[in-house]
């Protein structure tokens, strides 16, 4: 039967996989721990593909409470074997006792759902998810509790590369509507996609401060893209302050304060101040792990080159978040965003976004994915020069997908792997403003503590 002990999961009617005759596991709890050492030493060169041996040597760190190493042979035995229950429920073990809580409760979630599951292997996962939820609710509570303070610092270094790096209209050709006829142009290459080869630093603090049943959250986030010409680099800078009114109760108030900065070739682009507030409650009739908001908000944007683009944003906003086994958060806002100036080419704007994400886990990998579908309409012609003063519409997919895992190399700091693909493509009535852009990238995120 399945056992807990100390972090570690000892199988017998689980797991009765003998391994390869040359990759002859000896039971190490018969064994001191130097010898069990030494005898998982000596086999690694014949057990290089064998599922069996890193799952007994994963199930002995575990005991030996090694967990990082732990973590490290069990993936091993999950990339040879991922269907094997018992090196699952180890692997999710290993998370729980590293503080990988959210993966952890996501992975003996999906585990629970599993058909072939035995019934004494079911009860004993409940147990485990009724302990592991309130854990993962309250973990940052109770970080650190001698200064109320929890945080958290994530380093990425990238490089990849980017077909549009100035986001420029796809079209080639730009037709201009005068009264007696249409005249045709030809974009000059200044004007048009730009690709060429990115290398991406970002750096994020996190801070979490309870404060009685309430709690507050802080992130900053820089960063910074350098590319062979400086007229596409750019450096963003963002910062959130939200408040939560009691995170682990069935329904609360949220407010978030928001502020966003971008330099664009060495230039100030813009600037924006947003403000909102939802209130939350949780879900029963889907899951019982997902969460229901709507609330409002309000922005103001203020671009420095060029103040008729400065405008105004107020709009309503619905969530629903997930996190029973896999991540799902899903945004819909729509609004107006009204211009400060009466000059502002199309005048007000009806925006409306639809944002989705989901998360999973396979294996060692993680996976995320996002979709965005933006629809924008202004309230007056843009240009007699663009249609005949056309009203301009404006319809912009987005997609992106990331895997990462975590790589063996203390030398390094253990950094996670991760690469990532985007796609956007922008549709109008107006051809100036039809584009599209792909993007690749590859690198390493570190996070302490």
């Amino acid at each position: 039967m399945l056992m807990w002990s100390g972090g570690a999961i000892a199988q017998s009617e689980v797991d009765r996989a003998t391994p390869p005759p040359q990759c002859a596991v000896q039971p190490a709890q018969t064994q001191t721990p130097l010898a069990a050492q030494q005898h998982f030493a000596h086999l690694e060169a014949q057990c290089l593909r064998s599922a069996a041996y890193y799952r007994h040597y994963g199930q002995w760190l575990l005991q030996q409470r090694s967990f990082g190493a732990a973590i490290e042979a069990l993936e091993r035995a999950l990339l040879l074997d991922p269907d094997h229950l018992g090196t699952q429920l180890d692997y999710a073990q290993a998370l729980l006792a590293t503080g990988d809580t959210a993966s952890a409760l996501n992975l003996f979630a999906a585990l629970r759902t599993t058909p072939e599951l035995p019934a004494h292997l079911a009860d004993l996962l409940d147990q485990q998810l009724q302990l592991a939820r309130p854990r993962a609710a309250t973990d940052l509570l109770k970080a650190q509790p001698e200064n109320g303070l929890y945080s958290r610092v994530t380093l990425s270094q990238s490089i990849g590369g980017d077909s549009n790096l100035n986001n420029a209209t796809t079209a080639t050709n730009v037709t201009l509507t005068y009264p007696d006829q249409d005249l045709s142009f030809a974009l000059a290459p200044a004007f048009r996609p730009q690709a060429g080869t990115t290398a991406t630093t970002a750096v994020q603090w996190t801070g979490f401060v309870p404060q009685e049943r309430q709690a507050w959250l802080f992130q900053v986030e820089g960063r910074t893209r350098h590319t062979a010409s400086s007229a596409t680099r750019y450096q963003q800078l963002e910062a959130h302050a939200t408040w939560l009114q009691d995170p682990l109760a069935p329904s609360q108030w949220i407010g978030r304060a928001e502020r966003t900065q971008l330099h664009w070739g060495g230039r100030k682009l813009y600037s924006s101040h947003r403000l909102g507030a939802q209130h939350q409650w949780a879900q029963t009739w889907l899951d019982a792990g997902c969460r229901f908001a709507a609330g409002i908000e309000a922005e103001a944007r203020d671009f420095a080159g060029n103040r008729i683009l400065d405008g105004r944003y107020q709009g309503a906003l619905l969530t629903l978040v997930c996190q029973k086994q896999d991540g799902i958060n899903i945004q819909l806002r729509a609004g107006q965003d009204t211009p400060h100036s009466p000059e502002r080419a199309g005048g007000s704007q009806r925006q409306t976004e639809l944002r989705m994400q989901w998360q999973t886990k396979e294996g060692a990998y993680s996976i995320q994915s996002e979709y965005a579908l933006q629809h924008q309409l202004d309230a007056e012609g843009y240009s007699p020069l663009l249609s005949r003063n056309a009203r301009r519409q404006v319809v912009r997919h987005a997609v992106r997908l990331e895997a990462s895992r975590p790589l063996a190399l203390p030398a390094f700091g253990s950094p996670q792997w991760f690469g990532s693909l985007e796609y956007t493509v922008q549709r109008s009535n107006l051809q100036a403003f039809v584009s599209s852009r792909y993007a690749a990238q590859t690198g390493l995120r570190w996070t302490w503590p």
